[in-house]
């Protein structure tokens, strides 16, 4: 439906962005979110989210003074001039994927898969309802990526919505955030890069499609990769 309604390059468009978004996202808060399963005490996993969570909006910060400094040299090296009006959208996708990654890690460490199951559906919901609802309208590549960007954040906020019924209560951790993030500096020094590096070979081919050839053909690349892409989500995400 969504195909129907906006053309290739619209979706090639959002492509481009979507692959940018998935480079930096795992790597948002250098990975320290999946640490939060592995502490005994609660008090050191809510030590991890508060670490998680500054080191998601530095990183953002620092996301967005590198594009307001190289936003001509990005948008030429990289042929995304139809884009280049949403790069700064990114530090705040760099926020929301920070917040849902934190929410998600708790849920997990909890056991409230249940909840972790009903955000994503709604999240699939609102934002694929989305799409076709402002598509019969406004059918262009803006409103996909506007609503792609805040994909992570709807998500975010349905988990804290959820999990606010859970009576969690927060207190003070035992060990301090410098102590946390030096016991736990395996996750920023061996699964970051390995996250980076397959975020890159992931998502670079359709940054090149549309640097070579427009952004049509990465639209249909993108089409093509989401619809093989399906059957293995459906098992792998369960």
């Amino acid at each position: 439906i969504i195909t129907r309604l906006y053309g290739p390059e619209a979706f090639g468009l959002m492509g481009v962005f979507m692959a940018i978004i998935n480079i930096i996202v795992p790597i948002a808060a250098l990975t320290y979110p999946v640490a939060i399963v592995l502490p005994k005490d609660d008090s050191d996993a809510k030590g991890l989210v508060r670490l998680s969570l500054y080191i998601a909006f530095c990183f953002a910060f620092l996301a967005a003074a590198f594009i307001l400094l190289f936003d001509d040299l990005l948008v030429s090296l990289f042929n995304i001039g139809e884009i280049a009006p949403y790069l700064l959208l990114i530090p705040l996708v760099i926020i929301f994927a920070g917040l849902m990654q934190v929410g998600e890690q708790w849920l997990i460490r909890t056991k409230q898969f249940k909840i972790n199951a009903k955000t994503t559906l709604l999240q699939s919901v609102i934002n694929n309802g989305s799409k076709v609802g402002i598509g019969m309208f406004y059918p262009y590549a803006s409103a996909l990526i506007l609503i792609s960007a805040a994909n992570n954040g709807i998500k975010a906020l349905l988990i804290y919505l959820f999990i606010k019924k859970s009576n969690y209560r927060t207190h003070v951790t035992k060990n301090s955030m410098r102590e946390l993030a030096k016991k736990h500096k395996d996750f920023p020094i061996y699964r970051a890069p390995q996250e980076l590096i397959n975020g890159i070979s992931q998502n670079i081919p359709v940054i090149l499609l549309s640097v070579f050839f427009g952004p049509a053909s990465a639209g249909f690349f993108t089409l093509g990769r989401t619809v093989l892409s399906a059957p293995i989500k459906l098992i792998s995400k369960s």
